[in-house]
């Protein structure tokens, strides 16, 4: 899953990694999140990204925003969040990923499945103390080399981060896997991290 964020976003090199996953034959997906302040140059994102080599699916995704709400045009644009299709030959030939569907356990046990990004656009997506398997289900390595939570959080409970470019990396790579209490104040804004399993500490 490829995010695309209009305010840092390279679409020419999303579509190089993306190309190149595409390759071998791997499930790749470009989501262009989609402001409804900055929506002109999220669509155009979206349409750069379909100069790729390949295709690979191309999705444009509702975000939550406190400063304006959609209007009815762009919500007929996100209606449909698949803005191109994948080729019926990766369609069926690519390996996939598990079909992940975030669902939510109350405390009485009742749980419901919910959209992917059901979480941040309804302001449940803060878990200050929660313990969350960011670094089992997903993690984030940073462009220095550290292995981290998108969040900035180290990871397995600890207080330094890994490094891939450390000499003794291989040697030294050796942690407890475990969950990890967050402690990011405010929004969980990752989403792969805010569907990580988590769960409240009592």
């Amino acid at each position: 899953m490829l995010s695309c964020h209009h305010e840092k976003v390279d679409p020419k090199h999303i579509s190089d990694v993306a190309d190149i996953m595409y390759t071998k034959n791997k499930t790749v997906n470009s989501m262009v999140l989609m402001d409804p302040t900055n929506w002109d140059k999220c669509i155009s994102i979206v349409e750069e990204l379909k100069n790729s080599k390949y295709e690979w699916p191309i999705t444009a995704l509702e975000v939550h925003n406190d400063k304006q709400r959609y209007t009815n045009e762009q919500k007929d644009y996100l209606s449909n969040s698949l803005k191109r299709y994948p080729n019926e030959e990766y369609w069926l030939g690519a390996e996939k990923l598990p079909r992940n569907i975030p669902t939510i356990m109350y405390a009485d046990g009742e749980t419901k499945e919910v959209p992917r990004n059901w979480l941040s656009l309804n302001d449940k997506n803060i878990f200050t103390g929660w313990s969350c398997n960011v670094g089992i289900d997903t993690f984030f390595i940073d462009k220095n080399g550290d292995i981290r939570g998108g969040c900035g959080q180290p990871l397995y409970n600890l207080d330094t981060f890994y490094n891939i470019y450390d000499d003794k990396f291989i040697d030294n790579f050796s942690p407890t896997i475990v969950p990890t209490v967050c402690k990011k104040v405010g929004v969980c804004d990752c989403q792969p991290e805010t569907n990580a399993r988590k769960q409240v500490l009592f």
